[in-house]
């Protein structure tokens, strides 16, 4: 698809997916609200990711992108269920960014100061994903496609906002971690 493996795409989003995934069970471990409120939360994120994940293994396996793909009406039915789920996953992450706001997670300050700052970076380049999907695609001066760096196929020969994008997203993993390291 595109020039590369149809299996890399869904692979990496699994990898990322999975990461993120024990990144919110992480801190809901460690949020200090009802057992309800961190069952939705994880419940909904969920739901959210396995949605995206199987969307794009399905366009995967047809063979086809599964990002801004509006070809044909199943296209459109998929990359838009896509595009519905990242903003339902967005919604979870303000909550749990308001309740690291309020001081609701039962760490050390420097850990609170990465979580709070992992989250508001996380939105951040969740903003980014909202632009490539208004815009219709990832590249910048070029079309998608073409010559890409290895495993990541980010674009070599012109801008690609997927690079801000992923360092942005996992953020919500790195400076959580080093204000748990700095303790």
């Amino acid at each position: 698809v595109m020039g590369s493996n149809p299996w890399t795409k869904p692979i990496k989003f699994a990898l990322s997916f999975a990461l993120y995934a024990y990144t919110v069970a992480r801190l809901l471990e460690y949020l200090r609200i009802s057992n309800l409120g961190k069952q939705i939360i994880s419940w909904t994120v969920s739901i959210s990711v396995l949605t995206q994940l199987i969307c794009i293994t399905t366009q995967a396996a047809r063979g086809t992108t599964s990002h801004y793909n509006m070809s044909t009406s199943t296209d459109s039915a998929i990359a838009i269920t896509m595009d519905i789920m990242d903003p339902v996953n967005g919604v979870c992450v303000v909550i749990l960014l308001i309740l690291a706001l309020m001081g609701k997670y039962d760490v050390s300050r420097p850990s609170l100061w990465g979580i709070r700052l992992g989250l508001v970076i996380f939105l951040g380049a969740a903003l980014i994903g909202l632009v490539m999907v208004a815009y219709g695609a990832h590249s910048i001066g070029m079309k998608d496609g073409g010559a890409g760096l290895p495993v990541l196929d980010w674009n070599t020969a012109g801008g690609d906002l997927r690079v801000a994008h992923f360092v942005g997203l996992h953020a919500l993993q790195v400076l959580p971690v080093s204000g748990w390291l700095i303790n």
